[in-house]
């Protein structure tokens, strides 16, 4: 193991199975080491689906799909189960969750915010990363600076559940510079369906948290992209629990 590797494990606190999960830490003078450090988001989420009785045996059920999930890539997160993906959850998508739920699974905001973005016209989707610009995706901005982002959505189905009409007094700039009407959404609301699109192999919502660079960050980087890095959720039920044990 590289001496650097062996930093990672020790000053930055990375167990050996993220160091299996990822191809490589970078040296800690690569500009690439500040996306693999984990950082915990300063919200406390909703989960972005609704628990049922069967989630972890429909869960168990896409996992077994061929070709089939590792038992050791997964886990479980507020009664779902979740793939830790080893081929894109790497560098700034590190702390993103792959809910193994089927198509069809109503999505929900994970918290109040503002939506600032909608792909939703895409319906192509296979295993190799040649479909990653084929997601369907909705991203939403928090109070506090945070987005959370849903991915492989239904066809449509965004504007099917989010009425992208609503009255609103002013525009917002989207992440590709163009001007949108403002449109809200609360915790709990329906925003979406699963669907495959993109680069998968099987039925899930990939949710991620993130946050942008601050302008320091992106110096050390020399102003290299990206500009943002993933963030370890906080659920509210993780909340919960953690208090019911103490």
């Amino acid at each position: 193991m590289p001496w650097w590797d062996k930093l990672a494990l020790g000053k930055y606190g990375l167990s050996k199975k993220d160091l299996e999960m990822m191809e490589h830490v970078p040296h800690p003078d690569d500009i690439e080491y500040m996306l693999t450090v984990e950082e915990e988001s300063k919200n406390i989420y909703n989960l972005p689906l609704a628990l049922a009785a069967d989630s972890l045996d429909l869960g168990n059920t896409i996992a077994q799909k061929t070709p089939g999930v590792p038992p050791e890539r997964l886990r479980q997160v507020g009664g779902f189960l979740v793939e830790d993906s080893v081929e894109s959850h790497k560098l700034q998508f590190r702390q993103a969750l792959d809910f193994l739920v089927p198509d069809g699974t109503t999505v929900f905001a994970a918290a109040d915010g503002i939506v600032t973005e909608i792909i939703e016209e895409n319906d192509k989707w296979g295993p190799t990363e040649q479909f990653a610009d084929f997601q369907n995706r909705i991203t939403i901005k928090h109070s506090n600076g945070e987005y959370s982002q849903y991915i492989h959505l239904e066809k449509g189905s965004v504007s099917q559940l989010i009425d992208l009409n609503q009255p609103s007094k002013q525009n917002i700039v989207d992440g590709f510079g163009n001007k949108i009407n403002r449109i809200d959404v609360s915790a709990g609301e329906p925003i979406a369906r699963v669907g495959k699109t993109g680069w998968t192999d099987r039925d899930h919502l990939h949710f991620m948290v993130f946050r942008m660079l601050s302008s320091a960050e992106m110096h050390e980087r020399n102003n290299q992209p990206p500009n943002w890095k993933s963030l370890k959720p906080r659920f509210i039920e993780d909340e919960i629990s953690a208090n019911t044990e103490l």
